[in-house]
């Protein structure tokens, strides 16, 4: 069976689909042959030195793997307004661009905690009732699964899904735009996970939702070896943090952004051993992501920190017990 899998960036994104791939390496992507990995973004969105640390990331994980960026006009796409990004709009074009084999989308914001093998015999079941496949969603918003008309026994999270290679019938793409465009003709605003819960309502199979796991459910899962693929969905980013509290997660066990952190580390690692060369600008494209976090946030977790200062001072052991997920993280 061959698979695409399908990630999308722009300029503040490159540096966690660059983690991504990492991570996919780390967990055997590249081991299995008949996979082809795709990165898309809009034209214009990445410059041609970000595209050049795109192909030494790959060839540094696995040199002349199938691999092929693509960068898409997107001039035709209806006005958002804002309140959609480019990077969703790619996701909505993709079914004219890729070749007729099922596919799976990951959104980069997001980092596999298993095999990939595993996570291909989730998302590709060999039992399959449905053209798409989606991780069950733990937390739905009951506007947004009303304005899809996708029951609620079967709305999903669009992070990470799977589509046959058969449900990829010519005028997809205008269906998932039609959509939009209905939306917004009914006065509501509704994103690219709207525009494919409408499409695929009803037509889709549903996995175990460790396979999507984000959100607050993400944090309070008890036993985090659980989670198959942690996806920090919403306006905080793991990247946001500063440096020093960067750490605290990585080395939390029960921190769940800390696979995130642990991809970072081999991204460099790996970097640095094969395109020493890229390091500058794999760090200033990190730097580029951290700083679009929004300041109010970094206030907020500076507070939290501060506000467990004490506690540190008072407990000499708080550190060693922190990294054995003994205590509540700090940020969290």
């Amino acid at each position: 069976m061959k698979i695409n899998v399908v990630i999308a960036a722009d300029a503040n994104y490159l540096y966690p689909a660059l983690v991504l791939i990492a991570n996919l390496s780390e967990n055997g992507l590249w081991r299995d042959k008949n996979v082809k990995l795709w990165l898309f973004s809009a034209k214009g969105e990445l410059s041609k030195g970000d595209q050049n640390l795109i192909h030494n990331t790959v060839n540094a994980f696995m040199e002349r793997a199938p691999f092929e960026f693509v960068e898409l006009d997107l001039s035709d796409m209806p006005e958002t307004h804002g309140y959609l990004t480019k990077t969703a709009l790619v996701r909505l074009r993709l079914p004219e661009f890729l070749e007729a084999r099922d596919w799976l989308w990951v959104d980069v914001d997001a980092v596999l905690c298993t095999s990939w093998n595993d996570l291909k015999t989730a998302f590709f079941p060999q039992r399959r009732t449905a053209n798409l496949v989606a991780a069950k969603c733990h937390q739905v918003d009951s506007k947004r699964q009303q304005l899809s008309g996708n029951p609620i026994e079967t709305y999903f999270n669009s992070g990470v899904i799977s589509w046959k290679s058969s449900s990829l019938e010519s005028g997809l793409h205008q269906r998932y735009l039609s959509s939009l465009n209905e939306f917004s003709a009914r006065g509501v605003v509704g994103d690219d996970q709207d525009a494919l819960n409408a499409v695929h309502a009803g037509d889709v199979q549903l996995i175990s939702g460790n396979y999507n796991a984000f959100g607050a459910y993400l944090f309070r899962l008890q036993n985090k070896d659980e989670i198959k693929v942690a996806h920090y969905a919403g306006a905080t980013k793991p990247w946001h943090l500063p440096s020093p509290a960067q750490v605290l997660c990585r080395d939390n066990l029960g921190c769940p952004w800390s696979p995130f952190y642990k991809a970072d580390d081999t991204l460099f690692a790996r970097i640095a051993k094969i395109s020493p060369g890229s390091l500058v600008h794999l760090t200033a494209v990190k730097e580029r992501a951290r700083l679009s976090g929004h300041p109010d946030w970094k206030v907020i977790w500076f507070a939290r920190i501060v506000s467990k200062m004490p506690a540190f001072a008072r407990e000499s052991s708080f550190f060693s017990q922190l990294r054995q997920g003994n205590h509540a993280h700090p940020i969290h």
